[in-house]
């Protein structure tokens, strides 16, 4: 299953363009799209895992970008990759200083059962871990230049 964009033009007609197709590893069924927009610029995102686990657990769990530049989508690129056993619990993609950033969320020690997931932070290709395994968290929102995650039924 392939992630597709369209844009709805309210003003003209009330339609929709005609879908560009934005993913491009086409082995693999892509989960979760979440696309964000800000002064102009596009980006969408997608996970892929490896086995097509809909669950995360299996396999290798990776988070896909691509940005609208210069009237086209640009090449896909892999922003996170969890590894085999490593679930992805949920993640947020915003853009900050005209650049795709994400923040997600993964198990810390490759046990689904325990109760440790971290938060990441990605932008400009960095990963860093911005939590530690005691909050274990379980969503995780990007806004007002703020990283926000849900962890022991409380925002933090």
């Amino acid at each position: 299953m392939d992630v597709c964009f369209s844009v709805y033009d309210a003003e003209q007609d009330s339609s929709f363009s005609e879908p560009l197709i934005v993913s491009s590893q086409n082995d693999f069924t892509e989960f979760t799209p979440k696309v964000t927009a800000e002064n102009g610029k596009v980006a969408v995102s997608w996970f892929i895992n490896s086995e097509n686990d809909i669950e995360y657990y299996d396999g290798t769990n990776s988070i896909y970008v691509t940005a609208y530049e210069d009237e086209s989508f640009s090449e896909s690129k892999c922003y996170a990759k969890a590894p085999n056993g490593y679930g992805l619990k949920d993640y947020d993609l915003k853009i900050v200083n005209g650049k795709p950033v994400i923040a997600y969320i993964s198990d810390g020690d490759g046990n689904q059962m325990t109760n440790d997931s971290v938060v990441h932070y990605v932008s400009n290709g960095n990963d860093k871990i911005i939590t530690g395994s005691e909050y274990d968290a379980t969503t995780v929102e990007l806004a007002d230049n703020n990283i926000y995650f849900a962890s022991d039924n409380q925002i933090r």
